[in-house]
């Protein structure tokens, strides 16, 4: 019977739901997707919570000090499982059994299922940390790292977690790396095609123009004459207004000229929840398929059954994908009574949910299931700084907005940014009458 560890938190396997797993996890079922197998369990856990962000987890395998079973059995097992897109690892240590780590990097070369891999403890602050916590050896020489991944036949090795997410993301959807080194961009902003051709420069890619000539008259026929035609592409905003067939023609032209890889490159408005029109109201109808208890409703408990089952309303689910997604959530909201709006609180109720964000006795604050988020809030308010204070008639703000920033946003764990506050707004010049100061928003930015 396979072993794994010892210092570690085993595995979680999302495509038919089994788990050896102590602590709480991000993922969700799926058909087919990645598997990441990691020498760190929190940098795992860490990882699952990406899951709602775009990558889909088909494992997550921790490995600890492989005393029977190692990083080599994984792999092997991970490339027996059809569902499997791709592999990611995040190595600490250097590899106990060199040649059967390359056989299996090599059969999974032979069966086209891409390997990225994240490497780590180059600095002698990281080496003395991975033989503290996993006794074993990190480091090594990159070069050397590197020459082994060439060796086993074109390991992608990166340096940094994002690039490891990114890439298997990537992976997953176009299947193995590509031999053609072409990238086509597509925006409609000048500003963000020149960004394009930076970033395009950096990595060694290459923005080769259109060519044959009929490429370029393909993509000139669906736009006006004052856009000019050339890659990266700046279509403009001449065709938007409702005109969604002609930029399905542009996009169809630029996809088929048959580049490597072709970018579109996306503005995406803020939410308002009051434009979204969405219900702060939290009731048994934000719960499909079976609930926990059918009696009475115990909203806590139904909101982790309909996590864990996937039946949790769809409105839910979609603030939610964002909310883990995000690296720092901004809110931005009229205080009223003291408080946030009702359609704000109704978020909270219905979006932060027990047992992913917070609950099980010991998942708060420091250690709440938000941790490594931070939020930023933006207020607006009638009234002016001189009426909050110690001795002021309201008392001093920071006590007036705890319930907010420690009880609700610092009590799931995120780090609580100092907020911003617009005095006085309804009554400064051209403040009066406008329709926006009472806007709700809420923003995940990544």
């Amino acid at each position: 019977m396979p072993v794994l560890g010892p210092n570690c938190y085993g595995y979680i396997n999302y495509t038919n739901g089994a788990l050896l797993w102590p602590d709480q996890h991000g993922g969700k079922r799926v058909d087919s997707g990645v598997a990441v197998i990691a020498q760190s369990s929190n940098i795992a856990i860490n990882i699952s919570m990406q899951s709602r962000g775009g990558l889909p987890l088909a494992y997550v395998l921790t490995v600890g000090n492989q005393a029977q079973t190692g990083l080599p059995e994984m792999i092997h097992a991970m490339l027996d499982d059809p569902a499997v897109t791709a592999i990611g690892l995040y190595i600490e240590g250097g590899f106990q059994d060199v040649p059967a780590v390359e056989q299996a990097l090599l059969r999974a070369r032979k069966m086209g299922i891409p390997v990225v891999a994240l490497k780590v403890g180059k600095s002698d602050a990281a080496q003395a940390m991975a033989l503290s916590h996993t006794a074993s050896l990190a480091g090594g020489s990159d070069a050397l790292t590197r020459a082994f991944f060439d060796r086993t036949g074109g390991v992608a090795g990166v340096d940094t977690l994002d690039a490891l997410l990114e890439s298997l993301k990537l992976l997953h959807v176009l299947g193995g790396p590509s031999p053609d080194f072409t990238i086509g961009s597509l925006s409609c902003s000048g500003g963000e095609a020149s960004l394009m051709g930076d970033l395009v420069e950096k990595t060694g890619l290459t923005l080769r123009e259109l060519g044959p000539p009929e490429e370029a008259a393909k993509v000139r026929a669906t736009l006006p004459d004052m856009v000019t035609i050339s890659n990266p592409l700046d279509y403009h905003t001449f065709t938007w207004g409702g005109d969604q067939d002609s930029l399905t023609e542009t996009y169809a032209a630029m996809l088929g000229c048959g580049f490597g890889l072709t970018c579109l490159l996306i503005d995406l408005p803020r939410p308002d929840l009051y434009a979204m029109n969405w219900n702060p109201v939290a009731s048994a109808a934000d719960f499909g398929g079976d609930r926990a208890k059918d009696d009475y409703l115990v909203y806590a408990l139904e909101q982790r059954n309909g996590v864990s089952t996937q039946t949790i309303a769809p409105d839910i689910q979609r603030e939610l994908d964002k909310l883990m997604d995000c690296d720092l959530l901004v809110l931005n909201f009229p205080i009223y009574w003291f408080s946030v709006p009702a359609i704000m609180k109704g978020w909270f109720d219905r979006v932060i949910v027990s047992g992913l964000c917070y609950g099980g006795g010991v998942r708060f604050y420091d250690r709440g299931g938000l941790r490594g988020k931070r939020v930023y809030t933006a207020a607006t308010l009638g009234g002016q700084p001189h009426m909050f204070g110690e001795n002021a008639v309201h008392g001093p703000m920071n006590t007036m907005l705890s319930p907010l920033l420690r009880g609700t946003l610092g009590y799931t764990g995120m780090e609580v940014l100092d907020p911003f506050l617009a005095w006085h707004v309804l009554y400064l010049s051209g403040g009066a009458g406008r329709d926006d100061a009472g806007l709700c928003d809420v923003a995940a930015c990544a």
